[in-house]
Parts: C-alpha cells; sequence; structure tokens
C-alpha cells in the first residue's frame, strides 16, 4: 500500500505580502504550493509603528484565503512568523492575537536576525550556494536582510531598518520619477546601510543573491523560458540595469503593462531597483542571481530537518 504524502506549510506575513508555501515532507523541494499575496499591513504606519485596522481586515481576509487552501491540502503542521512590521508596531502583540483568534495555527514574532538566518537556509535550499562566498539580499517592506555565508556558514548578518515602503514613507516619489527623487531614495539607503561597505571589504563575496520579490518580476521580465532555470536565475548585470531603467521611465500607472510586474509591486519595484544599482555599483560582484526561495522556504528547509 502506498504511503500518504504528509504535507507541512511555512506562512511568511510580511510587510507587504503574505507568503504561503507547502511542501510534501517526503520530498520537500520544489514545494507542492507557492502563494503570494498583497497585504501591505504595514501602510501608512511604519513611521508611527503601529498596524492600522484596514491592514488588519485585509490580513485576516488572506488568512481565511489560505486556510482553505491549508484544509484542501490536508496540511499537519503550519509555521508562521511575523516580520518588521509586525515585530516594530506598537500594538504589534495585540494585532497578532487578533490574527491568532482567526486561524487555527499560531504565529510567532521573529527578529531580524532570525529572519536573515531562515533567508540564508531558503537560499541553500535552492542548492545556489558553494563554497564561493556570496552577499545574499532580501528586500522586504520595511527591513532588508543581508547576510554573507557559503553553504557551509554564516560569515556576517544584518537586518537593517529599511524596505521599499519605508523608503516611500520617507521619500516620497512621483509617479514618474525624476532623477533627484532617484537620488534621493539613494542617499536615504546609504544612510541607512552603516557599515556595509567595510563588511563587503572584508569577506569579498563573488555573488549577489537576491531572494524573492522585485528580484522575482525582475526575472520574469528578462527570462524567455519560464521555469527552465528554477529554483534560481542567472543575470546579465548590463540586462538588468536596462529593465531597472526601463521601469523607473515608465509611468506606474502604465508598469502591470511590463511582463513580470504585479500590481502588488508597481509602486515598490522603483526603490528596489535603486537599492540594487547602488550596491552593484559600490561592489564588483561578478554575478548576479536571482533565488525563487526565501524565508517561508527556509521555515520549511528547518522543519523538515528536524523531523529527520
Amino acid at each position: 500500500m502506498a504511503s500518504v504524502s504528509k504535507y507541512v506549510a511555512g506562512l511568511d506575513l510580511g510587510t507587504n505580502t503574505f507568503n504561503l508555501v507547502i511542501c510534501d515532507i517526503n520530498k520537500p523541494f520544489p514545494p507542492v504550493y507557492q502563494a503570494e499575496k498583497g497585504v501591505f499591513i504595514g501602510k501608512g504606519g511604519l513611521q508611527n509603528k503601529t498596524i492600522l485596522p484596514n491592514a488588519v481586515k485585509r490580513a485576516q481576509l488572506v488568512l481565511k484565503q489560505f486556510s482553505v487552501v491549508l484544509r484542501k491540502y490536508k496540511v499537519n503542521r503550519v509555521k508562521a512568523v511575523a516580520t518588521e512590521a509586525i515585530r516594530n508596531a506598537k500594538n504589534g502583540d495585540l494585532i497578532l492575537g487578533q490574527l491568532d483568534a482567526d486561524i487555527s495555527f499560531s504565529i510567532e514574532k521573529i527578529s531580524g536576525s532570525r529572519e536573515a538566518e531562515l533567508i540564508w537556509s531558503a537560499v541553500k535550499a535552492s542548492g545556489l550556494l558553494s563554497d564561493k562566498t556570496a552577499m545574499i539580499i532580501d528586500i522586504g517592506g520595511a527591513s532588508t536582510e543581508i547576510i554573507i555565508a557559503d553553504k557551509k556558514a554564516i560569515r556576517w548578518l544584518k537586518s537593517f531598518k529599511l524596505g521599499v515602503s519605508r523608503a516611500l514613507e520617507s521619500v516620497p516619489v512621483s509617479d514618474h520619477p525624476t532623477t533627484n527623487e532617484l537620488m534621493d531614495l539613494q542617499r536615504n539607503f546609504i544612510r541607512k546601510l552603516p557599515g556595509l561597505k567595510s563588511q563587503l571589504k572584508k569577506y569579498q563575496p563573488q555573488l549577489l543573491i537576491g531572494t524573492a520579490g522585485s528580484f522575482d518580476s525582475w526575472r520574469k521580465i528578462l527570462e524567455l523560458k519560464d521555469g527552465e532555470t528554477f529554483p534560481f536565475y542567472k543575470f546579465e548585470t548590463g540586462a538588468l540595469r536596462l529593465i531597472i531603467e526601463k521601469i523607473n521611465d515608465t509611468p506606474c500607472a502604465e508598469r502591470t503593462n511590463i511582463k513580470g510586474i504585479p500590481e502588488i509591486r508597481r509602486k515598490t519595484i522603483v526603490p528596489a531597483g535603486v537599492l540594487v544599482n547602488y550596491l552593484t555599483n559600490i561592489y564588483n560582484f561578478k554575478t548576479v542571481y536571482q533565488c525563487s526561495y526565501s524565508l517561508a522556504e527556509g521555515l520549511m528547509n528547518e522543519l523538515i530537518k528536524k523531523q529527520y
């Protein structure tokens, strides 16, 4: 008699998106199900460190949708974590209590360092890491995690209190960004990345690996044959720069006409591009990769390893 597959799920409650991953414990990767939903739980409240009531309603709606999927797959365990927007909010614990009341599993608030460790675990699960030192970056809505590591160990990591939504709250950008606005965004990132240059000089990473988010969109724009290189994609740095320039030169309302840019990312992809251009300007990365696995996959990688 054939054995019945057992499914487990990882849920990342990010500042802008909630990400659900379901894996078969007998063959974890690639996941059997992945979904990303725009929630923008930090919208309007990042500077005041507050989750607003409308954001809670959006979160509750998406969690109910995810609960239907979890029942369909008969998931036997869910590992759910909340990141920067909730961990930094004055009412974060209250919000978690409200969200927990609507679902059959609990949500854990994790630190930025823990988030970075899980992102490294996810990239490792993709098979992209080797003995070469890489800098991994996960550009979130309210925080950005940077990890310098290889497949064996993390050399350095930090969670910076900067992200694409937080940047846009601090530095308003018009629907058709001007050169001055893009420079203001870059200066904002420079101020909030203290010590990064010295770490790059110390560890000299050869690869830049970007996980999920805007990196997924840039991949979809540039990749001619979808899926053939899953779960990661190698960029030509020049082509990546050109597509970032094209997006910046496209009015916000028209960006979703560009293949690969969903509605939830048409505004935030601009500061993400500014940040990546800055990083590739200050350091000569030999190669830039996109990795489809991020925090939720890192949760699954750890959870399944602990079961065996």
